[in-house]
């Protein structure tokens, strides 16, 4: 169990480091999580709508959901094209 939080923190902390330059690279998602960057945004967004980020500013939770947003739809794009 303390392993899952402390992916989550990790999850959390990658995030807030990358959000300036929208989320990070999908290799540097793939390094450091060992998932494709989906999964990853996946999870992120997972963690934000049950409210694991209730103790950081609104205006951040926001910015991260818009970049988890905008990920999924580059994601559905590529797939597509």
């Amino acid at each position: 169990m303390e392993e899952h939080v402390d992916r989550e923190a990790e999850i959390i902390e990658f995030a807030l480091v990358w959000r300036h330059w929208g989320g990070g690279r999908d290799s540097d998602i793939f390094v450091e999580f060992g998932i494709p960057p989906h999964e990853y945004f996946r999870r992120l967004s997972a963690l934000i709508e049950r409210g694991a980020l209730t103790r950081l500013p609104a205006g951040i939770v926001r910015q991260l959901r818009d970049i988890c947003r905008d990920r999924a739809a580059r994601q559905l794009s590529a797939s597509a094209g």
